[in-house]
């Protein structure tokens, strides 16, 4: 049962009369489904029902919903795959993945998927730095022509604080721009050569509105949980904080999520060995 970014606890108490003894659930694209959905279902039902969660850490394929079909033009290489629960579930979760796409890395573990996703510390700086421009709905390629080396720079300081957050967390970390070029089976060393260098980046279009996904998902779905997993550690993030604190204050459409999942106790629940 394959779920994308947009989750809501209405949709996972929709989803826990449906879900049958030792199905797996695939969050695409995580930001934090995985956590959330194990907070939900609670560690004990799972157990019952000896299900799975499992969430990638991006997107696998780059796609374009059009006239009622999707169009995917681009997969990836490399997808990293966290798991929770049922041993049987994850492995067959894992097997379907296996069956889509090339590379498919199980991450070591349950919460690196969601710390390392990459879009929402690309998108929502690169937004904020071309506000002017999106707001007016001009032609330009966002991760080309609207990445200024301030941009590049905010970019880089956020994935430092998420480098320190998956210490204090002792997951392992791999720099933005190594998980940028792998994923797309290259080698780069800066994410200006990155952008430039692959077309999927490099040709990527502005957003043409304040409604767009970069900001209306990546907002409350990817920066918001890294302030509140910053909370929750104790972990310090000034470039995280502002960012969201401003980003909210100017997109005041996108509404602050609830992320009371996010808590120690549900924390201390994946980081364990799962469920048996």
């Amino acid at each position: 049962m394959p779920l994308g970014p947009t989750y809501t606890p209405p949709l996972l108490d929709a989803l826990r009369p449906l879900i049958h003894r030792g199905q797996a659930i695939i969050f695409l694209n995580g930001n934090w489904g995985l956590l959330q959905a194990v907070a939900a279902f609670t560690p004990a039902w799972l157990a019952e029902k000896r299900g799975s969660i499992l969430e990638t850490s991006g997107m696998p394929y780059v796609a374009q919903w059009q006239d009622h079909s999707l169009h995917i033009s681009e997969i990836k290489a490399k997808v990293t795959v966290s798991t929770y629960g049922a041993k049987e579930a994850s492995i067959k979760g894992i097997n379907l993945l296996k069956q889509l796409y090339a590379q498919v890395i199980e991450s070591p573990n349950i919460l690196q998927a969601s710390l390392s996703a990459l879009n929402p510390i690309i998108h929502v700086p690169v937004s904020l730095f071309n506000l002017s421009r999106i707001e007016h709905a001009a032609s330009f390629h966002i991760l080309t022509d609207g990445l200024s080396s301030a941009a590049r720079a905010y970019i880089m300081h956020i994935d430092d604080e998420r480098k320190h957050l998956a210490s204090a967390l002792h997951i392992p970390y791999s720099s933005i721009v190594h998980q940028l070029a792998t994923q797309w089976g290259t080698d780069f060393d800066t994410l200006r050569e990155v952008f430039h260098g692959l077309p999927t980046y490099r040709d990527l279009p502005a957003p043409d509105s304040l409604q767009s996904r970069f900001i209306v998902e990546d907002l409350p779905f990817g920066i918001d949980p890294l302030v509140k997993l910053g909370e929750v550690l104790g972990v310090s993030l000034p470039y995280s904080e502002k960012l969201a604190a401003f980003a909210h204050a100017v997109f005041d459409q996108v509404p602050e999520p609830d992320l009371g999942f996010i808590n120690a106790e549900t924390i201390a629940a994946v980081q364990g060995t799962g469920l048996a």
